[in-house]
């Protein structure tokens, strides 16, 4: 059953990949865009929760995760 979680951008302006991990041999990108600081988007994720997600921070090449994450959880983006 799909679910949303929120990406929020603490660090600077950039553009920001997140990918939902769905089973142990499969991952999938469920967001690619800019987020200006301190803004957020809304992000649907297939699959049930919980799941792990991680991210990368293009302008600065920072990335987090696994991070297991469920229905309205919020990702915090950092760079």
């Amino acid at each position: 059953m799909p679910f949303n979680i929120t990406v929020k951008n603490v660090g600077i302006d950039g553009t920001i990949d997140v990918n939902e991990q769905l089973n142990l041999n499969e991952t999938i990108q469920v967001f690619s865009g800019i987020i200006q600081s301190g803004h957020s988007v809304p992000v649907p994720c297939p699959g049930d929760p919980p799941k792990n997600f991680t991210w990368l921070h293009h302008a600065t090449n920072v990335q987090g995760g696994p991070t297991s994450y469920g229905d309205g959880g919020e990702i915090e983006v950092e760079s």
